[in-house]
């Protein structure tokens, strides 16, 4: 049976560099979302201010395909954002492509 998920979180909170131009942010958030149904709350979760703008960049220039994007800076507000209510987080296959590379 295919993976069935209500949200996403893609956490920065770790990072401590991102060498990226705006405006690769800009062209990859212009390409097709991995996740096909933009009813999907995805949340990216990104404490430092200097990865948290170009997030926010890659959120305004994907809005019409990504429009239930949030950018947040805690996990606190990701979970509201998702209603977890208990956090239950499982291991998941990686995909064909995944196991190509």
């Amino acid at each position: 049976a295919p993976l069935q998920f209500r949200g996403s979180i893609i956490d920065f909170s770790e990072v401590t560099s991102f060498e990226v131009s705006a405006e690769t942010v800009r062209a990859v958030a212009w390409e097709p979302p991995i996740d096909p149904d933009p009813s999907r709350p995805r949340v990216i979760v990104a404490p430092q201010a200097f990865v948290f703008g170009l997030c926010r960049i890659f959120a305004a220039q994907g809005e019409d395909t990504r429009p239930n994007l949030h950018v947040v800076r805690s996990f606190e507000h990701a979970y509201a954002i998702l209603r977890v209510v208990e956090l239950k987080f499982e291991p998941i296959a990686p995909s064909s492509n995944e196991r190509a590379s």
